[in-house]
C-alpha cells in the first residue's frame, strides 16, 4: 500500500512544482504538512527528485527524530537510518572518547557523503557544531587494497598510531588482533569488521565477516579504515552540508522552531562559542544551500525562497464510530474522491473491507484484489494520524 500511497502523493501539482524547484536550484518553502503526511510528502519528493540519494532531515530535537522514525520505518523497512549525534563540547581527547557516539557519526556522513544510501536525522544541537574538514577525515584515514605491499608490523604500527586497541579477538568497533598472517580489524567506519590475509609482504585477501558469527560475509578489493584520534589538527571549521553528495536531499524541518532551539542552544553554549556556528550563519548557509524546507504553518523564515501552501488537512479520529466513518466514506464517493483506509494487519483490512460492503459501500482488501478507483481501498501499514488532499 506504501506503493500506491507514495505514487498518488508524487502525482500532487504542489509536489511536481516542488520538485521542479529543487531541480532548478531555487529551493523551496513547504507549508502545510503535518503529522505523518509530512514524512509521506518528503519521501515522494525524495523518490521523484532524489530516489538513490540519501535523506538527510534536519529537525529541532529528538521528539521530531521519534515522530519522523515512526512513518519513515514504515516507507523503508529496509534502509538503515542513523541519527547523526553531537558531541561534547569542548570537544574531548581521544582516551575518553565513546566509540558508539563516534560509530554513528561516522555511519552517519557516509550516508550524507553518498558512500551508502540510508535517512539521516540530524538535531539542531548537532547542526551547529563545527565538523572536521572532509578532507582532514580522509587524510587521517588508512587505505588498503588486495595486491598491496605492505609490512604486517608497519600496519600494526599504524593501528595502533590511530587509537585502535590490541586484543586476543575482536569483538567490538576500535579493536583488532592478530594471528599469523591474518590480522581483523574493526573500523569505525563500518558495519562490520574486516579479515586481512598476507602473503609475506603482500595483501592477499580482504574479507567482511560476522562479528557474532565469525562467518565470512563478502569479499572486497580495498578498505578504508578511519582514524579513531582527534583530528583537531586538520580544523573544524566545515558546515555538515560540506559532507553532502550531489543526490542528498537535505530538508529542514519547521524552521521557525529550528530557529528559536538553535538561539536558545548558542545562548547557552557562550562558553565554547568558537566551535559552534551562530544562528544567523546557518540560515544565511541554509538559504544559499537550494534550501528545502517543511513547515505546518506559514513563516517569514527563508523569506528569499519561493514558498508553496500544500492543500491537504488531517482527517479527524472516528473512535470506532462505524456509522460516521460509513457517512464520510459515502460523501467522499459522491465527490468522486478515492478514499484508503489503512488499518494495522491484513485480516483487520479484510474485516472493515467486509463490514463496508455489508453496509452498502464499495471496497477492495488490497491484500485479495488489486485497486480500484471506484471503491473504497482498505490496505494495511503503519501510520498516526490520517489526512486528505
Amino acid at each position: 500500500m506504501k506503493e500506491r500511497l507514495l505514487e498518488r502523493i508524487a502525482a500532487v501539482k504542489e509536489l511536481q512544482e516542488a520538485v521542479a524547484l529543487y531541480k532548478s536550484k531555487k529551493g523551496c518553502m513547504l507549508t502545510g504538512l503535518d503529522g505523518a503526511v509530512k514524512a509521506l510528502y518528503l519521501s515522494a519528493m525524495k523518490e521523484t527528485a532524489a530516489k538513490e540519494g540519501t535523506l538527510a532531515l534536519l529537525v529541532p530535537d529528538r521528539e521530531a527524530v521519534r515522530e519522523y522514525r515512526q512513518t519513515l520505518a514504515y516507507l523503508y523497512p529496509d534502509t538503515p537510518m542513523q541519527e547523526f549525534y553531537p558531541v561534547n563540547l569542548p570537544r574531548v581527547q581521544a582516551d575518553s572518547r565513546n566509540l558508539e557516539i563516534q560509530a554513528g557519526r561516522a555511519s552517519a556522513l557516509r550516508m550524507i557523503a553518498g558512500e551508502e544510501k540510508g535517512i539521516v536525522f540530524v538535531t539542531a544541537e548537532a547542526l551547529m557544531q563545527k565538523q572536521a574538514r572532509p578532507s582532514g577525515l580522509t587524510r587521517n584515514s588508512l587505505q588498503l587494497a588486495v595486491g598491496e605491499t605492505l609490512e604486517q608490523e608497519r600496519f600494526i604500527e599504524k593501528l595502533a598510531g590511530m587509537g585502535y586497541e590490541r586484543t586476543e579477538e575482536v569483538d567490538t568497533i576500535g579493536q583488532f588482533s592478530v594471528r599469523g598472517g591474518i590480522i581483523d580489524v574493526f573500523p569505525l567506519n563500518s558495519v562490520n569488521p574486516v579479515r586481512i590475509e598476507w602473503f609475506d609482504a603482500d595483501i592477499d585477501g580482504i574479507r567482511y565477516f560476522d562479528v557474532a558469527a565469525k562467518r565470512s560475509l563478502e569479499n572486497t578489493d580495498a578498505v578504508t579504515i578511519v582514524s579513531l584520534q582527534s583530528q583537531a589538527e586538520e580544523g573544524f571549521d566545515a558546515y555538515l552540508r560540506d559532507y553532502g553528495a550531489p543526490d542528498t536531499l537535505f530538508v529542514q524541518d519547521e524552521p521557525m522552531q529550528m530557529k528559536e532551539t538553535l538561539e536558545r542552544l548558542y545562548k547557552e553554549g557562550q562558553a565554547f562559542q568558537d566551535e559552534l556556528w551562530s544562528p544567523e550563519e546557518i540560515c544565511s548557509m541554509e538559504e544559499a544551500a537550494n534550501l528545502l524546507a517543511v513547515s505546518a504553518l506559514d513563516t517569514n523564515s527563508f523569506a528569499s525562497v519561493p514558498r508553496l501552501q500544500v492543500p491537504v488537512r488531517r482527517v479527524t479520529s472516528y473512535n470506532r464510530s462505524i456509522d460516521r466513518l460509513v457517512e464520510d466514506l459515502q460523501n467522499l464517493l459522491d465527490e468522486g474522491i478515492q478514499p484508503y483506509i489503512m488499518m494495522s494487519t491484513a485480516l483487520k483490512a479484510r474485516g472493515i473491507a467486509e463490514s463496508l460492503r455489508q453496509r452498502g459501500i464499495p471496497s477492495v482488501c488490497l491484500a485479495d484484489a488489486p485497486e480500484d478507483i471506484a471503491k473504497v481501498n482498505v490496505g494495511f501499514g503503519e501510520l498516526f494520524s490520517g489526512f486528505r488532499f
